[in-house]
């Protein structure tokens, strides 16, 4: 949200600063909720007002609700590394590819349920013969990192949104 957000919103010419502020209060209920189901309706009026078209908002930001789930790709890949470390399972080049398409399949379509990526780590944990125990380790912090990952998952569908409104 730091780097690379603000890189595409310059890129396409929008205010990135300013569109956080309009969705400041939105952020906050997500990241206190860990659900991006209840930021849908308030943050759709939010987008339009912002000046987004009503029919690229009520394309893009279904789909990106869908497909563009960040915070759960970004926190996945380092979580496999720690857990592969912390077994000391070491990946070869291919294993690294093949946990980065696994990531960008099984992040795509994850339900906008709190701590649903946990169901995506085991799926990948079980595919790279990692052992499931060591989950156990990450739910007493999933918790806590379930909420900025919903947040940063808020803020790039509203930045995506915005971008493909600005492009058209």
């Amino acid at each position: 949200m730091l780097i690379i957000f603000p890189i595409v919103a310059r890129i396409y010419g929008i205010k990135y600063i300013e569109l956080m502020k309009e969705i400041k209060d939105l952020l906050l209920i997500a990241f206190s909720t860990r659900s991006l189901e209840v930021l849908f309706a308030p943050l759709t009026s939010r987008l339009e007002k912002y000046g987004a078209n009503n029919s690229v908002v009520s394309f893009i930001l279904p789909l990106g609700y869908s497909f563009n789930l960040d915070g759960s790709s970004v926190y996945l890949g380092p979580v496999i590394v720690f857990l592969a470390n912390a077994y000391g399972i070491h990946f070869s080049l291919g294993q690294t590819i093949e946990v980065i398409l696994l990531l960008m399949l099984l992040t795509k379509g994850v339900a906008g349920v709190p701590s649903a990526s946990i169901v995506i780590l085991a799926t990948i944990c079980t595919i790279l013969h990692i052992p499931l125990e060591g989950i156990a380790l990450l739910l007493a912090v999933d918790y806590i990192m379930d909420m900025p990952r919903t947040a940063v998952s808020a803020a790039g569908n509203a930045l995506a949104t915005v971008a493909i409104a600005k492009s058209e």
